[in-house]
């Protein structure tokens, strides 16, 4: 079962790509797929994910958590959905005030077969 962790700085006004490059950024497999994150205080970001074709969560508000580096519980996940063999996983987090902060969050992958 693939888990990526990521914590990662975003610049003002700028995106993030946290999975790319990643082993499994390409599923070599079909998988059920979780996803959580969330963003410091200070920071005001939207979210894209995609698993594919496949928009399964667009543009919408990261979590803000207000204990500087907490990261997502595991037994939490924001997005549970299945994605094929050969689907891209993307997450692209858009920073929208200005500010300069991290986002923090994890992927995990479980085959189906």
């Amino acid at each position: 079962m693939p888990l990526f962790n990521f914590s990662t700085a975003m610049t003002a006004n700028g995106t993030l790509d946290p999975l790319t490059g990643w082993q499994y950024e390409y599923l070599p497999f079909p998988a059920q797929v979780e996803v959580a994150f969330n963003a410091a205080v200070t920071e005001e970001a939207v979210a894209t994910v995609s698993f594919g074709a496949e928009t399964v969560m667009e543009e919408a508000p990261v979590q803000v958590v207000t204990v500087a580096n907490q990261p997502p519980a595991y037994d939490q996940p924001q997005i549970v959905d299945v994605a094929a063999a050969g689907d891209r996983l993307k997450i692209r987090f858009r920073e929208i005030a200005g500010n300069t902060g991290f986002v923090r969050g994890w992927i995990r992958i479980t085959s189906l077969i």
